[in-house]
């Protein structure tokens, strides 16, 4: 498993596991480079993650990994490969929120625990990381194990961005725009091929009027399937703090990547692994992730989650700590009791 394949034209099936089949038509589509992407996460396997078939293999020619590296560099190349792994993942995506519509109460109730014990976790690490506070170790290890974290933290995993680049690299572009505080930079439901590359300040992202992510990571960017299919949005970005955004669109992108050659490298990356996420989330979904006892065991997690940071807030009676207490109370704990 060391070669990817480019295919100029005709149909392709991606077969998964349980032999169902996504059709899409190929575009100078590069195919079976999956798992050389995912290398970059540490994920490698003896197996590729999809068989694919193709109407016309005399057309395929046959890439070896080792030179995807210069390859994906190359502006042509790089597009159309990320072009192939957006509509994958679009298609995928599309499984998932079909299959979802169908699980039980049971199975959503689990999964809406897991998600706020993942969030509330992941939340309480990255305030302390900024703020350089070491105290919250040993809270992280206790409430990282067990299987309502990992899988509340596969179900967040459709919010992981691309980063971009150097933000001091990206200032000197022009298209440069400033939101106040509040102030919407794209709704759920639009149409349109921006991708919004944060320089300074930080974004809520929120779905169905919901707070599901904050992008405050400066070159980190958001809007990679718009940019790339011209899709509909499926989140909102509101500006949580005054930000300065760099906005590319599909006519940009030429000339963008002549000054940053890493670009397609960097999206593909992040593509692949939403590709990953989102197969094991479907895989989840087919097994019902961890219903039954698992349920009532994760109303008890949740409540010596809520409990255990109160604790932690009132022993460390530091600014840093409130504002950990308010953020998660308020995007993930609310209606949570102590009882």
């Amino acid at each position: 498993m060391q070669s990817a394949f480019l295919v100029p034209g005709g149909d392709l099936q991606i077969v998964l596991p349980d032999r169902s089949t996504l059709r899409l038509k190929a575009e100078h589509s590069l195919v079976g480079a999956l798992e050389y992407f995912l290398r970059q996460h540490g994920i490698r396997g003896n197996r590729r993650l999809f068989e694919v078939r193709v109407s016309s293999p005399e057309s395929v020619k046959q890439i070896g990994f080792e030179t995807i590296d210069a390859m994906i560099l190359e502006h042509e190349f790089g597009l159309h490969a990320n072009r192939h792994l957006a509509r994958v993942l679009e298609m995928l995506t599309r499984l998932f929120i079909k299959l979802d519509m169908k699980k039980s109460l049971a199975v959503q109730e689990y999964e809406s625990r897991a998600r706020m014990y993942a969030g509330v976790v992941i939340e309480v690490e990255r305030l302390a990381k900024m703020a350089g506070v070491k105290a919250v170790a040993e809270f992280l290890t206790k409430h990282k194990e067990g299987d309502i974290f990992s899988d509340g933290k596969l179900l967040c995993s459709e919010q992981q961005l691309v980063i971009v680049g150097d933000p001091s690299l990206l200032r000197g572009d022009d298209k440069i725009l400033s939101f106040k505080k509040g102030a919407p930079v794209c709704m759920e439901g639009d149409k349109d091929n921006r991708l919004f590359i944060l320089l300074s300040g930080v974004l809520a992202v929120e779905r169905n009027g919901k707070y599901i992510a904050r992008i405050e990571s400066a070159g980190e960017g958001v809007g990679e399937l718009s940019l790339l299919l011209n899709q509909v949005r499926t989140a909102s970005l509101i500006a949580e703090q005054d930000a300065d955004l760099l906005v590319l669109q599909a006519e940009d992108l030429e000339a963008f990547h002549k000054t940053h050659m890493d670009f397609y490298q960097n999206v593909a990356f992040t593509l692949a692994k939403r590709i990953y996420d989102t197969h094991q989330r479907i895989q989840g979904l087919r097994s019902g992730f961890r219903v039954g006892e698992e349920t009532q065991r994760g109303k008890r997690d949740l409540r010596i989650l809520h409990r255990d940071l109160d604790q932690l807030r009132k022993e460390q009676d530091t600014p840093l700590f409130d504002r950990v207490w308010g953020s998660c109370k308020e995007r993930y704990l609310e209606g949570v009791t102590l009882d």
